[in-house]
């Protein structure tokens, strides 16, 4: 009697059902896939859209969660091969990261309709690299930058958000504008407080060991991490150091009677280059 292999039995009779069944079976593990971790979406070096399986959300592992201005939700993920990207939820959208030893989700902040989102990489010889997201609606837009050996300082002024990073005695600062980002060297600022390491803590703050030390020149921070800057000294009247004593009023502007002479801003000096994006990337 000859013995048939129930392996081969099995195969047998799969090849025997009609081939509609077959196909059911397949779409039903594909739907099950799909209805467990979602599809992906994603763009090839040709910029054309790929719709593939969200295989870091099935055999991956979620790092982190974040929400978006617009209430939307956004995940930093692992995948199986460790290699980390960013997920959209409501567009199941994927925006891959450069390849890291670890990533993190260092700072959020939401600025109107827009999303900031500021990604910390550690590479294999970059001890920090970070990745900047600029989201609104459909509309991405990332940078990437870093020294490699320092944590920037993270805060808002004037409603736009400003990363420090330490560059001798000066500040190589990056001034996120809108879907632009700003890039110039500066001296700090007087309230600035001084230079230490490490430059920042892992909320990208100036450590409190530096707050403590220099309490009279550190920079006043609000709940929000907004920048609050130190009120105006009127530029017609100087007060000297000898106790009593008063400076003679500075004059005015000498060609235009009646009206004080303009001094250029520091970001008129300062921010005069725009950092190209890595990427940019329309969800739709």
């Amino acid at each position: 009697m000859l013995f048939v292999p129930s392996a081969v039995t099995r195969a047998a009779k799969c090849a025997s059902r009609p081939a509609f069944v077959r196909i059911t079976h397949l779409a039903s593990a594909l739907a099950l896939i799909v209805a467990a971790g979602g599809c992906a979406v994603t763009h090839d070096n040709r910029g054309a859209v790929r719709l593939g399986i969200d295989t870091a959300e099935v055999f991956g592992t979620t790092i982190e969660r974040f929400t978006l201005a617009d209430g939307g939700e956004g995940t930093l993920r692992r995948g199986v091969k460790n290699d980390y990207s960013i997920k959209l939820q409501r567009y199941q959208r994927v925006l891959p990261l450069q390849p890291a030893v670890s990533a993190r989700v260092a700072h959020v902040t939401a600025i109107g309709n827009r999303t900031s989102i500021l990604i910390e990489l550690q590479e294999r010889n970059c001890k920090y690299r970070y990745s900047l997201f600029s989201i609104e609606g459909s509309d991405v837009s990332n940078w990437v930058f870093g020294n490699c050996s320092d944590r920037p300082r993270v805060a808002m002024e004037d409603g736009e958000q400003v990363i420090d990073f330490p560059n001798g005695k000066r500040l190589s600062r990056y001034r996120l504008v809108g879907a632009q980002v700003l890039h110039g060297t500066i001296t700090p600022p007087p309230d600035y407080g001084p230079f230490t390491r490490p430059f920042a803590d892992a909320d990208l703050r100036a450590p409190s060991s530096t707050a403590a030390s220099g309490a009279a020149t550190a920079p006043t921070i609000s709940a929000d991490g907004r920048h609050i800057p130190p009120p105006p000294i009127p530029i017609e009247t100087r007060t000297s150091q000898v106790a009593g004593r008063q400076d003679t009023p500075l004059p005015q502007n000498r060609n235009k009677p009646g009206k004080q002479a303009q001094l250029p801003t520091q970001r008129e000096l300062v921010f005069h280059e725009e950092v190209r994006p890595t990427r940019v990337v329309d969800l739709r």
